[in-house]
């Protein structure tokens, strides 16, 4: 954004001021002046008193008049109803301000991962800078609109409690509008996308800095865009799913942790990215879907928990962890191993799985699960 700014009169001058004098200078009467445009005399003293606008066509009758070319009256025109607009943006900012300090934890978020530049710094001098700034990233002309725009569309998320900034979680699925709009796909196709969730699983032996890439462009082709975004504080997300109409859908997936450097594991990423594409398979395009961490979940969001469990390893318990017991106690190198072959998938997810199937039901094995998940480094989530 530029920091050049624009100079506004705070009285605006209308063009008819400038009218008056040519006539003026012209020793014409309005009524002279009317009859030779072609137009009434109300219409003329209308424009001389401010009360109309000189239009284009207005604009070459006057030039043959006056003799003052016709885009001179254009860009008095302009210019007046440009400084018009702006006041009355002045007093729509100055009735923002008092809503804008709600917004400050999502404001550092955003300016510290480089989307809005430049960084004006919390101050009340900025405070008029950092309205606009909002608004135009939310796309949005006042902030009271941002959580309906992109939170009550997610009404069947899970629940939360008070400490979830809404206005950050808003700001993630802005960004992941802003991505998605920009990719091109295919028309999404159901059928499609249910043939091709065992190709897709199968990525997950791939390193990520191979599979990333390759995800990207599957789910392109059957009309999904995926956009990864970097953890953001007060939110706990780790997906989300939107249509963005009947034929192209978005889904986000955190892949980096909130701070620089940090990173998740890859079991959490393909957990939520079938999570996510079960709400796309199993729900109303009418509806959107935030997910968030240590919810409580509403029915849609236990149904999208058994589609990643049932596709990523379908029929996996702990019955079948028994045949790699040892006095009693699972080995776990040798379990992971042998259903990641099974299940044809990255041994990390198998240990993932098995560390939700476990809860606290044998708390020395997780040292070893957590050895298993490989972490991924995606520097280049997608943020612009």
């Amino acid at each position: 954004m530029s920091n050049t700014q624009t100079y506004f009169p705070q009285t605006p001058v209308h063009p008819g001021i400038s009218l008056a004098e040519d006539l003026k200078f012209l020793s014409l009467s309005v009524s002279e002046a009317a009859e030779r445009t072609g137009v009434s005399q109300k219409h003329l003293s209308n424009i001389l008193n401010g009360k109309a606008s000189i239009t284009p066509e207005m604009a070459l009758k006057l030039e043959k008049l006056t003799g003052t070319e016709a885009i001179f009256w254009n860009n008095l025109t302009r210019n007046y109803h440009a400084s018009l607009a702006a006041i009355e943006e002045k007093k729509q900012i100055l009735h923002e301000l008092p809503k804008v300090e709600s917004f400050r934890g999502v404001y550092r978020e955003l300016t510290n991962k480089g989307i809005i530049a430049p960084k004006l710094t919390w101050t009340d001098k900025n405070k008029e800078g950092i309205v606009r700034n909002l608004l135009h990233f939310f796309s949005v002309n006042s902030l009271d609109y941002v959580a309906d725009v992109y939170m009550k569309p997610a009404a069947a998320f899970r629940k939360y409690d008070q400490k979830v900034d809404q206005r950050s979680i808003a700001a993630i699925i802005r960004l992941g509008e802003r991505k998605a709009q920009s990719v091109a796909t295919e028309p999404f196709n159901k059928q499609a996308l249910k043939a091709s969730l065992p190709e897709i699983k199968s990525y997950s032996n791939l390193e990520p800095k191979e599979y990333l890439p390759l995800l990207d462009e599957k789910l392109r082709t059957l009309g999904i865009v995926l956009v990864r975004v970097p953890g953001f504080a007060h939110t706990g997300l780790q997906g989300a799913a939107k249509w963005l109409d009947s034929d192209k859908a978005m889904i986000i997936i955190k892949s980096a942790g909130q701070e620089e450097g940090k990173t998740i594991t890859e079991d959490k990423f393909w957990f939520n990215l079938f999570h996510e594409i079960g709400h796309l398979l199993l729900h109303s395009k009418g509806e959107g879907f935030v997910d968030l961490e240590d919810a409580t979940d509403s029915p849609v969001e236990v149904e999208a928990n058994k589609f990643a469990s049932k596709h990523l390893m379908p029929g996996f318990t702990l019955f079948d962890l028994n045949q790699y017991k040892k006095d009693g106690v699972i080995r776990a190198e040798l379990a992971i191993p042998g259903l990641a072959k099974r299940f044809s998938i990255a041994p990390g997810i198998v240990a993932g799985m098995m560390s939700y199937e476990y809860q606290d039901k044998q708390g020395n094995i997780y040292k070893v699960l957590d050895s298993y998940k490989r972490r991924i480094s995606d520097t280049n989530y997608q943020i612009s």
